[in-house]
């Protein structure tokens, strides 16, 4: 896979994780990131797709890993928006001040 510019904010996010954990939640984020509505910006993962990839019958996750399954991945989703938000206002910044 390959890797995202949103990389390493995430990871620190994952960093308390044992790495198989890690892996599997880092990986099922960017599989669900393809799940977003397109829009002018970025846009959350919806939540119906989210509970939906937890109910997956091959992960086996009980309730309890359900919920935290939900829980991990909305916020990663919350800091991957953020990180995209902070990025489109630096890049705004950069046209107006090229365009003036």
């Amino acid at each position: 896979m390959a890797a995202n510019p949103s990389d390493e904010r995430l990871i620190e996010l994952l960093s308390s994780s044992p790495r198989q954990e890690h892996d599997f939640y880092y990986d099922a984020f960017w599989e669900l990131s393809s799940e977003r509505h397109d829009g002018m910006s970025a846009r959350p993962i919806p939540v119906s797709k989210i509970e939906a990839y937890s109910e997956k019958p091959v992960l086996r996750l009980t309730l309890r890993e359900q919920w935290a399954f939900k829980r991990i991945i909305r916020e990663l989703d919350n800091a991957y928006l953020t990180i995209e938000a902070e990025r489109a206002k630096a890049s705004t910044k950069g046209a107006k001040k090229g365009g003036k």
